[in-house]
């Protein structure tokens, strides 16, 4: 009994088995045929492109064979104008019979990444030492950045003959080996790179410049040279004058020798009498010797040349001579003015007190 039941429990369990492999072989089966299927349609869409590709190369063979030429490239430089109608023709016949290959549009370029971005082509990076821009060709392309330059020894940027800007790096090379050419010892366009004035301009300054605005963060404009008032009045001779020590007063620079001139003229003063001895010495008139005085000058002091201090000086003591009283002329017994002929000691008495009074006036 215990042999039955045994083999019963194992034929039960040899059953079970045999219907789980048979469900999982038909799974199989399934799986397999549905690869089967997917390989034949695999195949033939190799077989359909494989066509394609020996028709293509069968095509291209007979082209290279027979080339055939675009309107493009075959378009006349200088033709009449029925030839190149003719030609035109041509050419359009041949591309409707190659239309599949063919095509008349230009071929689009590519475009890098950054242009794809902002949907625009980008602007060519500019030269090294380029200038932004005409109306500022102080500002250059150094070292990938906008920037400004000027002279680096007397701080100008423009040309003070012709009060123009440097045009561009090649405008300050010439300013700094023709104006600082004692100082110089390499005259190398670097070297003048290397000792010129630099300021980076800002991205929107840069922006606003190439299209021809004004920068709004910084001023580009002319920039006047540290010693451009010394060396416009050492142009002019005797322009500055220095007072002695004795009189105590600073240096004094006038406005304009043709002005002084012109007022000793309205005051109708002679030039000879209008030098540094006029000036105010002391308190008390100075006693002169008793000569008669020239009615001209000397040579020397008509050739003798003011310098715009004095002259402002002495029309100063002058204008304060003007204000004081003047003494009266003498008149005789009758009440008019004595026109009797005079001896030569009253003339040089006359003449005295007329100097006199002329140095009276100038202490005051």
């Amino acid at each position: 009994m215990d042999s039955e039941q045994r083999y019963l429990r194992d034929v039960g369990r040899l059953a079970a088995e045999d219907h789980e492999l048979k469900t999982e072989l038909s799974a199989r089966e399934e799986e397999v045929a549905e690869a089967i299927e997917k390989r034949d349609g695999v195949k033939c869409r190799v077989l359909k492109i494989e066509q394609q590709l020996l028709t293509a190369a069968r095509e291209y063979a007979i082209r290279s064979q027979h080339p055939t030429t675009t309107p493009l490239e075959n378009r006349p430089i200088a033709r009449p104008t029925d030839i190149q109608a003719s030609a035109t023709a041509s050419g359009r016949s041949r591309l409707e019979q190659d239309d599949e290959y063919l095509s008349d549009a230009p071929r689009p370029r590519p475009q890098t990444s950054q242009a794809r971005k902002t949907g625009q082509a980008q602007e060519p990076e500019p030269a090294r030492l380029d200038s932004i821009h005409p109306d500022f060709p102080t500002v250059i392309y150094l070292k990938g950045v906008w920037t400004e330059m000027w002279c680096g020894r007397c701080g100008t940027n423009y040309n003070l003959k012709t009060h123009k800007s440097f045009s561009g790096v090649k405008g300050l090379h010439e300013h700094w080996k023709h104006v600082h050419a004692s100082q110089l010892e390499d005259r190398s366009q670097d070297a003048c790179l290397a000792d010129s004035g630099l300021r980076v301009v800002s991205s929107s300054d840069a922006k606003l410049m190439r299209a021809g605005k004004g920068p709004r963060d910084v001023t580009i404009g002319n920039r006047i040279a540290d010693d451009y008032l010394d060396r416009m009045l050492a142009k002019v001779p005797n322009r500055r004058h220095t007072a002695s020590p004795a009189l105590g007063t600073p240096n004094i620079v006038a406005s304009s020798i043709s002005s002084a001139n012109n007022t000793l003229r309205a005051h109708k003063i002679p030039r000879a009498s209008l030098t540094s001895t006029s000036k105010l010495s002391a308190p008390t008139p100075v006693k002169r010797s008793k000569r008669p005085a020239s009615t001209s000058p000397p040579a020397s002091a008509r050739t003798e040349r003011l310098t715009e201090y004095e002259a402002y000086q002495n029309l100063e003591a002058h204008a304060k001579a003007d204000g004081t009283p003047r003494k009266k002329k003498k008149r005789s017994n009758s009440g008019r003015p004595d026109y009797r002929i005079k001896t030569a000691e009253e003339l040089e008495a006359l003449q005295d007190e007329g100097s006199e009074e002329w140095e009276i006036s100038c202490a005051w």
